[in-house]
């Protein structure tokens, strides 16, 4: 590679206590706590391994302070697994949403960057930090967005951080801080994706049947398009293997989308 474009990334990861890689000083950085990041050509597509096993890969168009804000995030709190263990169904790095195959075991999350700059995860809406439970992220006048850190102060009120600020805030105080310029604006969760069952099929068990993630007309997004139930209450939904026809079609969805971007 000739040319890093995402210097801004690497001095900030640096800065943080990321390692540099003795081959690779400008293009691989680690975090002790086992997240990784890597700048794969010139045009600024990089990806990131976070701890709990899960993988996020930016195209070269999104902005550095993203790219940024999600590495600090995956080494913040972060779930530390030892190297080659397997997470638990239960671990936070596995997406509950997001099961495949026979013995229904989730897979990791996957997630991109939102227009309001929080990465979340495409099958569940989770964000992706490790801190406590999740919270809304907050927007300040200065485009910054603040998300839920992964401690708390003395009094146990959460704190907020933003990419390439210090110190930690709580909502109260970053509303004071704010005030004369606007305010701050609450970004809320977005409401998670609803999932469906085939309507003509007589299996429905959560032990052999997949659900689907329907495309809003009454069909389903997979090449089946099959005639769709009412969305299934996240929990129950959870319990379903997702069909892979449509896990195909949502992730060329946002793959397309990337390239027309570009």
């Amino acid at each position: 590679m000739t040319w890093n474009s995402r210097l801004d990334v690497v001095e900030a990861l640096e800065a943080a206590g990321w390692t540099a890689d003795a081959e690779r000083p400008l293009e691989i950085l680690r975090h002790p706590g086992g997240a990784t990041w890597a700048v794969w050509n010139d045009s600024g597509d990089c990806g990131l391994d976070t701890p709990g096993g899960g993988t996020v890969e930016f195209p070269g168009d999104v902005a550095d302070h993203i790219v940024t804000a999600a590495c600090m995030a995956a080494a913040a709190g972060a779930v530390v697994l030892p190297a080659g263990a397997i997470p638990e169904d239960k671990s936070p790095a596995l997406c509950q949403q997001n099961r495949r195959g026979d013995a229904r075991k989730p897979e990791p999350h996957f997630y991109k960057p939102g227009e309001d700059g929080v990465l979340r995860c495409v099958f569940c809406s989770a964000p992706a930090h490790w801190g406590g439970e999740l919270a809304p992220a907050y927007r300040t006048p200065d485009n910054r967005v603040w998300t839920l850190a992964a401690e708390s102060n003395k009094e146990g009120v959460a704190l907020y951080e933003a990419p390439f600020v210090e110190t930690r805030y709580t909502a109260f105080v970053l509303e004071t801080m704010y005030i004369g310029q606007g305010g701050i604006e609450r970004v809320d969760e977005p409401e998670a994706p609803p999932y469906v069952l085939n309507s003509m099929s007589v299996n429905q068990s959560p032990q052999t049947a997949v659900k689907h993630i329907p495309d809003g007309d009454g069909r389903t997004i997979c090449p089946g398009q099959f005639r769709g139930t009412k969305p299934l209450p996240q929990e129950k939904a959870a319990e379903y293997a997702l069909c892979n026809g449509c896990r195909k079609a949502l992730l060329a969805r946002y793959e397309a989308a990337e390239h027309a971007d570009a």
